[in-house]
């Protein structure tokens, strides 16, 4: 049997929210995008290790997180998992010329199911 299947990770549904060049808000939800590119950790499967890792950023004039620290943690392997996609998140559309040190917290849900 497939462990992807067995285990469900999740992202709570609170939207990071950001202001597009144009000053508009803009509501991001990356759900589905860390869904896809997240992966359990063998070690925390095996511990039974589940929990909310919360994680701040800001993101660079590339579109890329920088600053990357856990604000709250559950394990290493969780914390590492958590920090390893936020770093890849795709987060272009989210830089601001005129805040480039805002701090973003995301959670991420990890649950054995």
């Amino acid at each position: 049997m497939n462990m992807r299947k067995l285990i469900l990770v999740l992202v709570l549904s609170l939207p990071l929210m950001a202001t597009a060049g144009n000053g508009k808000p803009v509501k991001l939800n990356f759900t589905e995008w860390i869904k896809k590119n997240i992966v359990y950790p063998t070690q925390a499967i095996k511990n039974r290790e589940e929990g909310i890792v919360y994680v701040s950023f800001t993101i660079s004039e590339n579109g890329k997180a920088k600053n990357v620290t856990i604000e709250s943690g559950i394990s290493s392997a969780l914390d590492a998992e958590a920090l390893l996609v936020v770093n890849t998140m795709p987060l272009k559309s989210m830089y601001v010329d005129s805040e480039p040190n805002k701090n973003f917290i995301l959670p991420i849900k990890f649950s054995l199911k």
